[in-house]
């Protein structure tokens, strides 16, 4: 699921989310059967960011974002001896985390009057204009929104990683993505009747309840 409908209970799914929901199925597939550079914790905290998202009833969660704008976990190689791979997810990730910046009312303003006085001037000052109407982050968010809404740029960033050279020629081995042990994050989460109840979640991305009190 997208982090755009994540945060928004009520948005509508549209064809960026499934554009977007590609980066976590690849994500997932790849740390579940390609050996990580992160540490424990630091493959908890993505697992925790990106797949266990935990959401306010009413409110959603903005963690995914937080994700796609920072991207810190992904500085450097992600996975070992897969440069293809780390720069494909990466190269993912920066397209669509415009979507999650943030413009402020200053700029939106300036660049809709912008908007209006390319309307009313003549073409002597059109590149003047123009100049200034793509420094405002509103236009750039603008002309990446556009972006996402076709199939073609993504294609085009699969497809030029898929022919890098690098990618692995061997079978892929299952990870077991912790120090000492399986993977089994621990946590409460709270129901309508505000009862806390104990949650495991598995490398398999299944939720189950543990035990009956």
């Amino acid at each position: 699921m997208s982090a755009h409908l994540v945060e928004n209970k009520d948005a509508t799914h549209d064809v960026e989310d499934d554009l977007e929901s590609s980066l976590y199925v690849v994500l997932w597939v790849a740390l579940l059967w390609t050996e990580t550079c992160l540490t424990a914790p630091a493959w908890s905290l993505l697992m925790k960011q990106v797949f266990e998202v935990d959401e306010l009833e009413g409110v959603g969660s903005s963690t995914k974002s937080a994700f796609l704008n920072s991207r810190t976990q992904l500085r450097g190689d992600v996975f070992i001896d897969r440069k293809p791979l780390n720069r494909l997810i990466l190269a993912i990730t920066e397209l669509f985390a415009p979507w999650y910046i943030v413009v402020t009312r200053e700029q939106q303003d300036a660049y809709d009057q912008t908007c209006e006085h390319m309307e009313k001037t003549d073409t002597t000052n059109m590149t003047f204009i123009m100049n200034l109407l793509k420094a405002n982050p509103a236009y750039k968010l603008k002309m990446d929104m556009e972006i996402l809404k076709l199939h073609d740029k993504i294609i085009d960033v699969y497809n030029f990683h898929l022919q890098l050279e690098g990618w692995p020629q061997d079978p892929p081995v299952e990870q077991i993505l912790t120090s000492n042990g399986k993977f089994h994050a621990k946590f409460l989460v709270f129901t309508k009747l505000l009862c806390p109840s104990q949650v495991e979640s598995t490398t398999s991305s299944k939720r189950r309840r543990v035990g009956d009190n």
